[in-house]
């Protein structure tokens, strides 16, 4: 399976990439306002924890479910950490998610970035 890892909405994704729609897919804007947060910037370690641990089951949601072969995982803004933090999970979690690749805006297309 394949992470695919962006920071630009769904519906701009998807009218540049028509196959996206076929991607099981993990917005954490989406996240943080089920949850009840406003702000994304103001969270202290707790808030964080929660959020975290929400990220983490739909990753093993989506492992789990034969449906979906690619996920894609949009976050507000793109940080090494991020990438760091997911391969913790993924080889914690014993998940089965071999490539994560990333959005590069310049071309509009997904460029590899981890193999695993």
């Amino acid at each position: 399976m394949e992470i695919w890892i962006s920071d630009t909405s769904y519906s701009i994704l998807k009218k540049s990439n028509t196959y996206i729609k076929y991607f099981g897919k993990i917005d954490v804007k989406k996240i943080y306002n089920e949850i009840g947060y406003k702000d994304i910037n103001n969270i202290d370690k707790y808030d964080k924890y929660i959020i975290n641990k929400e990220i983490k089951k739909w990753f093993v949601f989506y492992n789990k479910n034969k449906k979906f072969f690619r996920i894609l995982y949009i976050v507000p803004k793109y940080k090494k950490s991020i990438l760091k933090n997911l391969i913790k999970i993924i080889k914690k979690e014993n998940l089965k998610y071999d490539k994560i690749y990333l959005y590069n805006k310049d071309t509009n297309t997904f460029d590899l970035i981890y193999e695993l």
